[in-house]
Protein backbone atom coordinates (compact mmCIF):
# COMPACT_ATOMS: atom_id res chain seq x y z
CA UNK A 1 0.00 0.00 0.00
CA UNK A 2 1.41 3.91 -0.96
CA UNK A 3 0.15 6.63 1.28
CA UNK A 4 -2.64 8.81 0.51
CA UNK A 5 -0.73 12.16 0.10
CA UNK A 6 -2.31 14.96 2.48
CA UNK A 7 -5.35 12.45 2.88
CA UNK A 8 -6.18 11.62 6.97
CA UNK A 9 -8.59 9.23 8.36
CA UNK A 10 -12.22 11.32 8.99
CA UNK A 11 -12.45 9.58 12.42
CA UNK A 12 -8.84 8.82 13.88
CA UNK A 13 -6.81 11.43 11.88
CA UNK A 14 -4.50 8.87 11.10
CA UNK A 15 -2.88 9.37 7.70
CA UNK A 16 -5.13 7.08 4.81
CA UNK A 17 -2.81 4.34 2.52
CA UNK A 18 -4.04 3.45 -1.03
CA UNK A 19 -5.49 -0.06 -1.69
CA UNK A 20 -5.09 -1.61 -5.26
CA UNK A 21 -7.31 0.98 -6.43
CA UNK A 22 -10.32 -0.55 -4.54
CA UNK A 23 -10.18 2.57 -2.25
CA UNK A 24 -8.50 4.02 0.88
CA UNK A 25 -7.56 1.94 4.31
CA UNK A 26 -6.33 3.41 7.64
CA UNK A 27 -3.99 1.45 9.17
CA UNK A 28 -4.58 2.99 12.76
CA UNK A 29 -8.05 2.05 13.31
CA UNK A 30 -8.79 -0.26 10.11
CA UNK A 31 -11.51 1.58 8.50
CA UNK A 32 -11.92 1.62 4.63
CA UNK A 33 -13.20 4.05 2.77
CA UNK A 34 -14.57 3.05 -1.09
CA UNK A 35 -14.19 5.19 -4.78
CA UNK A 36 -17.32 6.40 -5.56
CA UNK A 37 -16.90 7.25 -9.42
CA UNK A 38 -13.43 7.63 -8.66
CA UNK A 39 -13.44 9.97 -5.55
CA UNK A 40 -12.82 8.56 -2.05
CA UNK A 41 -16.15 8.82 0.25
CA UNK A 42 -15.49 9.95 3.74
CA UNK A 43 -18.27 8.69 5.68
CA UNK A 44 -18.00 6.61 8.05
CA UNK A 45 -18.73 3.14 6.96
CA UNK A 46 -22.24 2.28 8.77
CA UNK A 47 -21.18 -1.40 10.20
CA UNK A 48 -18.81 0.91 12.76
CA UNK A 49 -21.54 2.81 14.23
CA UNK A 50 -22.76 2.10 17.87
CA UNK A 51 -26.13 1.20 17.65
CA UNK A 52 -28.40 1.78 20.90
CA UNK A 53 -30.26 -1.21 22.15
CA UNK A 54 -33.85 0.30 21.58
CA UNK A 55 -33.25 3.29 20.11
CA UNK A 56 -34.55 3.64 16.65
CA UNK A 57 -34.34 7.01 15.87
CA UNK A 58 -31.59 9.96 16.59
CA UNK A 59 -32.35 13.44 16.20
CA UNK A 60 -29.42 15.87 15.01
CA UNK A 61 -29.53 19.18 15.79
CA UNK A 62 -26.34 21.33 14.74
CA UNK A 63 -26.51 24.89 16.94
CA UNK A 64 -24.58 28.06 17.33
CA UNK A 65 -25.96 31.01 20.19
CA UNK A 66 -29.74 29.43 19.93
CA UNK A 67 -30.74 29.29 23.21
CA UNK A 68 -33.93 31.29 22.99
CA UNK A 69 -34.64 28.90 20.13
CA UNK A 70 -34.00 25.76 21.62
CA UNK A 71 -35.80 26.64 24.35
CA UNK A 72 -38.87 26.11 22.07
CA UNK A 73 -37.65 23.59 19.96
CA UNK A 74 -36.53 21.04 21.81
CA UNK A 75 -40.11 20.89 23.55
CA UNK A 76 -41.97 20.36 20.29
CA UNK A 77 -39.34 17.93 19.05
CA UNK A 78 -39.93 15.50 22.00
CA UNK A 79 -43.62 16.33 21.71
CA UNK A 80 -43.08 15.29 18.11
CA UNK A 81 -41.35 12.17 18.62
CA UNK A 82 -43.44 10.96 21.79
CA UNK A 83 -46.01 11.24 19.17
CA UNK A 84 -44.78 8.19 17.05
CA UNK A 85 -44.29 6.08 20.15
CA UNK A 86 -40.52 5.31 19.28
CA UNK A 87 -37.38 4.84 20.94
CA UNK A 88 -35.38 8.10 20.26
CA UNK A 89 -32.51 10.48 21.60
CA UNK A 90 -32.02 14.22 20.84
CA UNK A 91 -28.37 14.90 19.84
CA UNK A 92 -27.80 19.10 20.34
CA UNK A 93 -24.30 19.46 18.63
CA UNK A 94 -22.98 22.88 20.00
CA UNK A 95 -20.45 24.96 17.87
CA UNK A 96 -18.81 26.91 20.80
CA UNK A 97 -21.87 29.35 22.25
CA UNK A 98 -21.92 32.00 24.63
CA UNK A 99 -25.82 32.86 25.17
CA UNK A 100 -26.26 29.41 27.07
CA UNK A 101 -27.22 27.17 24.60
CA UNK A 102 -25.49 24.05 26.63
CA UNK A 103 -27.43 24.87 29.59
CA UNK A 104 -30.72 24.86 27.69
CA UNK A 105 -29.88 21.55 25.87
CA UNK A 106 -29.62 20.11 29.51
CA UNK A 107 -32.44 21.90 30.71
CA UNK A 108 -34.21 19.60 28.09
CA UNK A 109 -32.59 16.55 28.92
CA UNK A 110 -30.69 16.00 25.13
CA UNK A 111 -27.67 15.21 24.78
CA UNK A 112 -25.16 17.74 24.25
CA UNK A 113 -22.06 17.13 21.97
CA UNK A 114 -19.16 19.46 21.40
CA UNK A 115 -18.36 20.67 17.32
CA UNK A 116 -14.74 19.63 17.11
CA UNK A 117 -14.29 20.35 13.08
CA UNK A 118 -15.71 23.93 11.80
CA UNK A 119 -18.67 24.75 9.70
CA UNK A 120 -22.43 23.68 9.49
CA UNK A 121 -20.41 19.82 7.81
CA UNK A 122 -18.55 19.52 11.13
CA UNK A 123 -21.28 20.10 12.84
CA UNK A 124 -23.65 17.05 10.97
CA UNK A 125 -20.58 14.89 11.25
CA UNK A 126 -19.92 15.29 15.20
CA UNK A 127 -23.77 14.38 15.61
CA UNK A 128 -23.59 11.79 13.37
CA UNK A 129 -20.68 10.17 15.06
CA UNK A 130 -22.11 10.29 18.54
CA UNK A 131 -25.56 9.32 17.16
CA UNK A 132 -26.70 5.68 18.11
CA UNK A 133 -30.26 5.60 16.87
CA UNK A 134 -31.14 2.77 13.61
CA UNK A 135 -31.99 6.09 11.85
CA UNK A 136 -30.93 9.53 11.99
CA UNK A 137 -33.03 12.62 11.73
CA UNK A 138 -31.41 16.41 11.30
CA UNK A 139 -33.14 19.61 12.43
CA UNK A 140 -32.49 23.08 12.11
CA UNK A 141 -32.34 25.19 15.66
CA UNK A 142 -33.48 28.03 14.17
CA UNK A 143 -37.26 27.36 13.79
CA UNK A 144 -37.10 27.02 10.58
CA UNK A 145 -38.32 22.92 10.24
CA UNK A 146 -41.69 21.97 11.90
CA UNK A 147 -40.98 19.15 13.83
CA UNK A 148 -44.32 17.90 12.86
CA UNK A 149 -43.09 16.73 9.43
CA UNK A 150 -40.99 13.98 11.70
CA UNK A 151 -44.19 12.04 11.06
CA UNK A 152 -44.58 12.09 7.11
CA UNK A 153 -40.58 11.24 7.38
CA UNK A 154 -40.70 8.62 9.93
CA UNK A 155 -43.46 6.93 7.59
CA UNK A 156 -41.89 7.57 4.78
CA UNK A 157 -38.01 5.59 6.12
CA UNK A 158 -38.21 2.42 3.86
CA UNK A 159 -39.00 4.62 0.78
CA UNK A 160 -35.27 5.17 -0.03
CA UNK A 161 -31.98 5.18 1.77
CA UNK A 162 -32.08 9.35 2.78
CA UNK A 163 -36.06 10.94 2.88
CA UNK A 164 -35.79 14.44 2.06
CA UNK A 165 -38.69 17.17 3.20
CA UNK A 166 -38.35 19.86 0.73
CA UNK A 167 -39.61 23.70 0.07
CA UNK A 168 -39.46 22.94 -3.81
CA UNK A 169 -41.79 20.30 -4.12
CA UNK A 170 -45.69 20.03 -4.74
CA UNK A 171 -46.71 20.80 -1.31
CA UNK A 172 -43.60 22.25 -0.13
CA UNK A 173 -43.66 26.07 0.96
CA UNK A 174 -41.77 28.65 3.07
CA UNK A 175 -41.98 31.84 4.52
CA UNK A 176 -38.71 33.66 3.95
CA UNK A 177 -37.76 37.68 2.30
CA UNK A 178 -37.94 37.59 -1.51
CA UNK A 179 -33.86 38.41 -1.90
CA UNK A 180 -33.72 35.05 -0.09
CA UNK A 181 -36.09 33.06 -1.80
CA UNK A 182 -34.39 34.12 -5.11
CA UNK A 183 -31.00 33.55 -3.70
CA UNK A 184 -32.11 30.02 -2.23
CA UNK A 185 -33.89 28.52 -5.88
CA UNK A 186 -30.53 29.83 -7.29
CA UNK A 187 -28.26 27.89 -5.14
CA UNK A 188 -30.66 25.09 -5.30
CA UNK A 189 -29.99 24.50 -8.99
CA UNK A 190 -26.83 25.54 -8.77
CA UNK A 191 -26.11 22.01 -6.71
CA UNK A 192 -28.48 19.81 -8.19
CA UNK A 193 -26.87 20.61 -11.59
CA UNK A 194 -23.32 20.45 -10.12
CA UNK A 195 -23.66 17.36 -8.25
CA UNK A 196 -26.03 15.63 -10.98
CA UNK A 197 -28.22 14.63 -8.65
CA UNK A 198 -32.27 15.17 -9.11
CA UNK A 199 -32.62 16.70 -5.31
CA UNK A 200 -35.03 19.75 -5.00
Amino acid sequence: MQNAAQLVCPKCHGPLQTEGGRGLRCPVCSLEYPLVDGIPSFIIPSNTTRSLPGCALSVVIPALNEATNLDQILPAVEKALTALAVSHEIIVVDGGSTDGTQEIVRKHGARLVSQKLPGFGGAYRAGFEQARGEYILTQDADGSHDASFMTDLWAARAEGEVIIASRYVAGGAAVMPLWRSVLSRVLNMTFRRGLSRPVR
